[in-house]
């Protein structure tokens, strides 16, 4: 598994509309550096703001190839290799995390997204119980909503920032959720669970 990290520069047309419309950027990572697509090759990203830059951090199992994606205005920064942080999947062991999810409830037949932040925190304990792991912090620290047109159809992605500290329960559940990554909407920015060492 590989984790590339680019920076992207906000003053170029071409980045804002990928920054603007999560299915520009759906295509622009899923058309060239993978050869597949995204469901084949794991592909998760997230898009974070920092200072006056936009960071993209993409999470992939095959070692992409950003020829086909960077220039001036997208750069790549880096890549590692992030299977070896599998091994440390332990029972009990404790970790940051940061994650951009899709809470959602099924209403009637429709996926409606959940607004209420607690509601959205019980979503992420169900998400938790579901993968093997335990919530031992966590807390919402953003929203986003983004208008997505693809092709003839157009729809709205609600997004969740949450930031806490988890524990593994089941490590397997765990490296699923790690490779795989959580909730739906994947295509479109969510799901990627970032990691570090607890404190």
């Amino acid at each position: 598994m590989y984790l590339s990290r680019l920076i992207l520069n906000p003053e170029s047309d071409y980045v804002n509309s990928l920054i603007n419309n999560p299915a520009r950027m759906h295509v622009a990572l899923q058309t060239g550096p993978f050869g597949s697509t995204r469901k084949e090759r794991n592909v998760l990203y997230r898009l974070m703001r920092e200072g006056n830059i936009y960071v993209l951090y993409v999470q992939s199992d095959v070692l992409p190839d950003w020829k086909t994606v960077t220039g001036k205005n997208i750069v790549l920064d880096g890549i590692r290799n992030v299977s070896g942080l599998m091994d440390c999947f332990d029972n009990e062991n404790i970790f940051g995390f940061t994650i951009r999810a899709n809470p959602c409830k099924r209403n009637e037949n429709k996926i409606m997204p959940i607004m209420d932040t607690s509601l959205k925190l019980q979503w992420m304990k169900r998400c938790a119980e579901k993968y093997g792991f335990e919530l031992l912090q966590c807390r919402e620290t953003g929203m986003e909503r983004h208008n997505v047109q693809k092709k003839d159809m157009r729809f709205v992605v609600c997004s969740t920032d949450f930031n806490g500290i988890l524990k593994i329960k089941d490590k397997e559940l765990f490296k699923k959720a790690f490779r795989e990554g959580i909730g739906r909407e994947k295509a479109y920015g969510c799901g990627l669970l970032m990691l570090s060492m607890a404190s």
